[in-house]
């Protein structure tokens, strides 16, 4: 009752701040509104000669996953910049229940509930979640990741077992940073239980060899050089690592550091 009134708040205030804004969408929004557009004139085609060639090289830098979720909301109501960020509600709902998830197996319901609640009053959070963009999406799939990994590994069923194959897959395919995230918190779950049980590993696993697969160099050949799936094969480059991790432990190292400062700071108000 209480996730449902939680996610009933945000999607109406989000509802209303998205009728009266009147602001034009950002460059950033407005390539993913045109890059959802071009992919919903060429997924009816795929099945025809070509089309599935068309479809993977649309884009020489973003996955499709995001865009290609946004298409029922375009194909019923046609192109609106305001219904368009509306497939976000779908990505809240699943943040709400991972994060609630998370919460309740690792400590129990209230602790969820206070989670989920917490994590949307985040500034950045509540701000991405009213734009079209990649980022709030790929924080809810990789919560989702985080509390299917969490179920599987406590309870082992092959059920949870597939679904975080799919949610791992996805993710990667939101965006191409979401591996990073998910590689150190599985690593380290799964490791202490691996020796026992072997085959706790057989669904993570699959899903890094499909995603290494699609980031992989020999797609080159099926998909063209300005593919999305070209682009995700310069990870593999020993320069691009270089490059990308220095970066990326730059931003992470300052985004750490304003969280412990926010933490430090959110003790002052209990």
């Amino acid at each position: 009752m209480l996730l449902t009134a939680i996610a009933l708040f945000f999607i109406i205030t989000n509802i209303i701040w998205l009728a009266m804004d009147t602001m034009p969408p950002s460059w950033d929004d407005s390539i993913h509104m045109k890059l959802s557009i071009l992919y919903s004139r060429v997924v009816p085609q795929m099945a025809s000669e070509g089309g599935f060639k068309e479809f993977m090289s649309l884009s020489s830098y973003y996955p499709p996953f995001f865009h290609i979720s946004a298409l029922p909301a375009l194909y019923l109501y046609g192109f609106n910049e305001d219904y368009m960020v509306y497939v976000n509600f779908l990505y809240l709902i699943i943040l709400i229940f991972s994060v609630h998830g998370i919460g309740k197996i690792l400590f129990n319901s209230r602790v969820g509930v206070f989670s989920a609640l917490l994590t949307l009053l985040y500034p950045i959070i509540f701000g991405l979640s009213r734009r079209y963009l990649l980022d709030f999406a790929l924080v809810s799939m990789v919560c989702l990741v985080h509390y299917l990994a969490l179920r599987y590994h406590k309870e082992n069923k092959p059920v949870l077992g597939l679904l975080l194959f799919l949610s791992m897959i996805s993710a990667g395919l939101v965006k191409q940073t979401a591996i990073i995230f998910f590689i150190p918190a599985i690593g380290l779950l799964f490791f202490r239980k691996c020796p026992k049980n072997k085959m706790l590993w057989v669904f993570p696993l699959s899903a890094f060899l499909v995603l290494f697969l699609i980031e992989n160099r020999s797609f080159q050949n099926i998909m063209g050089r300005e593919s999305f799936g070209y682009k995700y094969a310069s990870v593999f480059n020993a320069i691009e690592i270089v490059k990308r991790v220095y970066g990326n432990l730059i931003w992470y190292a300052g985004e750490i550091r304003r969280t412990m400062a926010s933490n430090f700071l959110l003790l002052f108000f209990f």
